[in-house]
């Protein structure tokens, strides 16, 4: 298959369409694997964005867009401005993986703003309505994403799971293009050294960070608090009283001292710790025994499988996508994220499931078909097809 998909992607012209090729987050490099994957295929690949790379890849053609302005207006020109730049013919496939209204290829890697602000009322958000007709930002995204969908030049949309899949179907019912699911990836294989030498490390953590080997860690990972769902696991925790069972925080917020006073009022300071944001989050997957997954909207939180890869138990919402690949020993869903007697159930079952070598491996098996060489092969293989049918 590879053999084939590298003799009809050779020479292929592909822009890869993103805002922050800069950037660090999870969508963003994903899309950098993306066009890794497709270079190394034989196509001659051009990154699109807003702002430069931290470092230009050899081989790789660039392109950065001049925009200004506000958030909401710095959205619709991006869209613009990429749309007019790979207008001119020369591209055999534009894989859009941003908020951009013209593409031969969507990546809805940040799901569907619609199903996004309806997640948000049904949490119960005060005052959405409004704060959703001021919001010029919600609006612009909302226009784009129609613009998006209904493209002509549209070939295929691949969302990330099938729950986003779903989200498409309702909030769009005439859309009649080619829905294809494909589960993010993870660097299963690149991983093993770490999973291996888990119980040293978490010896080495605990004994330079002054915590207990014996106490059961939940792991909490993710930037914007608020979106995540940390106040739910921090009420939901301060229901457990037993002192051995601790928290470790990592990501970045902007009112993340709102939080810990949230954790301070909940009289969990000896058990919570915040970490702030890590470039490496791999020594924290060593030491946890659990990772919870509250997110309020996450189309696939990347850390489920990062998680499953390092051997450890997840606990997540329904809202996120990545719960689709959760087995029966590998974690479970907390059926009603707002009511903490729900989310209580599942810690509770978390905590009977404390990490060990039998169990983390078997977890970690569990998403072995995950690793990034099948996932991005089979991306490359809807790129290949849809190019031949042009």
């Amino acid at each position: 298959m590879c053999v084939e998909m590298k003799n009809n992607l050779l020479s292929k012209n592909i822009a890869l369409v993103s805002r922050g090729s800069g950037s660090i987050g999870g969508l963003e490099k994903y899309g950098l694997r993306i066009a890794l994957y497709l270079k190394d295929l034989g196509a001659n690949v051009t990154i699109v964005s807003e702002t430069p790379p931290l470092k230009k890849i050899e081989h790789f053609n660039y392109h950065t867009l001049n925009i200004k302005g506000l958030r909401h207006n710095k959205i619709i020109d991006f869209s613009n401005q990429s749309s007019l730049f790979t207008k001119n013919g020369i591209f055999d496939a534009i894989i859009g993986i941003d908020r951009t209204a013209h593409q031969t290829h969507l990546r809805a890697g940040n799901g569907i703003h619609a199903a996004f602000l309806e997640q948000k009322r049904i949490i119960g958000t005060p005052f959405l309505p409004l704060k959703t007709w001021l919001n010029r930002s919600n609006k612009s995204i909302l226009e784009i994403e129609k613009k998006a969908l209904f493209s002509p030049r549209l070939k295929r949309v691949i969302t990330n799971s099938y729950q986003v899949k779903t989200q498409i179907k309702r909030h769009y019912p005439t859309l009649s293009i080619p829905i294809t699911p494909i589960h993010n990836g993870v660097e299963w294989f690149e991983m093993e050294n770490a999973f291996n030498s888990w119980q040293e490390q978490k010896k080495l953590f605990c004994k330079k960070h002054g915590l207990s080997m014996h106490a059961f860690y939940f792991l909490f990972v993710g930037h914007g608090f608020k979106r995540k769902g940390l106040a739910y696991l921090l009420n939901a925790l301060s229901l457990i009283p037993d002192k051995d069972v601790c928290l470790l925080v990592v990501g970045k917020d902007k009112k993340s001292k709102h939080f810990e006073k949230i954790a301070k009022n909940l009289g969990l300071s000896d058990r919570v710790h915040f970490f702030g944001e890590q470039k490496n989050t791999r020594p924290f997957f060593q030491v946890a025994d659990s990772i919870v997954i509250p997110s309020i909207y996450d189309p696939f939180a990347n850390v489920t499988v990062e998680a499953l890869a390092m051997g450890v138990y997840v606990v997540s919402s329904a809202y996120n996508g990545g719960s689709e690949v959760l087995e029966h020993e590998s974690g479970t869903i907390i059926e009603k994220l707002t009511h903490p007697e729900s989310f209580v159930l599942s810690l509770k079952k978390a905590l009977k499931r404390k990490k060990n070598n039998k169990r983390a491996g078997w977890i970690r098996s569990s998403v072995k078909h995950l690793d990034f060489s099948y996932q991005l092969a089979k991306f490359a293989a809807l790129i290949m097809e849809d190019s031949c049918h042009a």
